[in-house]
């Protein structure tokens, strides 16, 4: 395996001491027409006690501000047609490539810096992206126009983390969550903030496409939380490091574990074993226990998707909503999961 992941290094796996914590969220999906535009409803459940947690996932993206075929490749850097580009203009705001056409359609990278007509990724693509592939340019989610650059969204602000509602990502290198919470009053100033320091803007940390939140709500009311985008229909690559990985279904349909591309039965997928011990796993929260799905090879029950519960029952029909967040748990090298492409629903 010589993709590197490290973009998503800090912002993608799982921790096991969330457990019974959480609560499910509610996703209900509104008409999408023709055209790929749509917006997702999540229900952030009414905190009780010391709080409520609630999983979250964003299915829809952010429109693309340029797209187009590439003329050249080098490491790190892709070159466009001359005066392509407004210089500087793509690290203001954090923004992204995706692979439109080429052997990777629907890898994601983040752009570094930019030219008129050059693109400095964080990383090589060199084996990855070629020169006759095309690309898309958008603009990450991040805190600040994801839930509102003063908290538009309505979660619970603070002068302190400790009664404010928490909006918290894993960083599976330090084995922490980052605690983010939007500060209303206090030394430090005001704006998107996390529980390392009052002061420093988080306004713009990113939350990746395929990736899931949690949110700790703490006032005793339901918060509805719509996100607006545009609906990608496309192959999306879905990066699962060694561990657990934080993930949705990026689609804003709901998606068979059959028909997830999970297991592909080569070394593009997850691992298959006759048992769970060898087996990458793929943890869904029911709303009060993990429900545990791994793909069975072989052995007494035959093959298929199985669960801890019974290796002989298949369970490959099993749904996931749009954006339902989702545990995977990789237990040799990292990989590049491919979500297929799927037919956008009309009315």
């Amino acid at each position: 395996m010589t993709q590197k992941l490290s973009k998503r290094g800090a912002f993608l796996a799982a921790s096991l001491v969330l457990g019974a914590a959480f609560a499910a969220s509610s996703l209900s999906a509104q008409s999408v027409s023709t055209q790929p535009v749509g917006a997702i409803t999540q229900q952030i459940a009414a905190g009780s006690g010391t709080g409520t947690f609630t999983f979250v996932g964003f299915p829809l993206l952010k429109a693309a501000v340029w797209q187009g075929p590439l003329s050249g490749v080098s490491g790190t850097s892709l070159t466009v047609a001359a005066n392509s580009l407004t210089a500087s203009a793509l690290v203001a705001t954090p923004h992204y490539v995706i692979v439109t056409a080429g052997a990777n359609v629907g890898l994601t990278v983040d752009i570094a810096s930019n030219t008129a007509n050059t693109i400095v990724l964080s990383e090589s693509v060199a084996g990855l992206i070629s020169a006759t592939d095309s690309i898309a340019i958008r603009p990450h989610a991040t805190l600040s126009n994801l839930f509102g650059a003063t908290n538009s969204a309505g979660f619970f602000g603070a002068g302190s983390i400790a009664t404010a509602d928490e909006i918290r990502v894993f960083n599976p290198t330090t084995q922490l969550f980052v605690n983010y919470y939007y500060k209303t009053t206090g030394i430090g100033g005001t704006g998107w903030r996390s529980s390392a320091s009052t002061s420093v803007s988080r306004a713009n940390d990113v939350i990746y496409p395929e990736q899931s939140i949690v949110v700790l709500r703490k006032q005793s009311s339901a918060l509805p939380l719509t996100v607006v985008g545009e609906v990608y229909n496309a192959q999306f690559k879905i990066p699962a490091e060694t561990g657990f990985n934080w993930v949705s279904n990026p689609s804003p349909v709901a998606t068979s574990l059959a028909s997830s591309g999970f297991y592909t039965g080569s070394a593009t997928g997850l691992s298959g074993s006759n048992s769970i011990t060898n087996a990458d796993e793929v943890w869904r929260w029911t709303g009060s226990s993990w429900e545990i799905f791994y793909y069975k090879t072989g052995g007494i029950g035959g093959t298929g998707w199985r669960t801890t519960a019974s290796t002989s029952a298949d369970r490959g029909s099993q749904s996931f909503a749009a954006g339902e967040p989702l545990l995977v748990r990789r237990k040799t090298t990292p990989l590049l999961l491919t979500k297929p492409g799927f037919s956008i629903p009309t009315t």
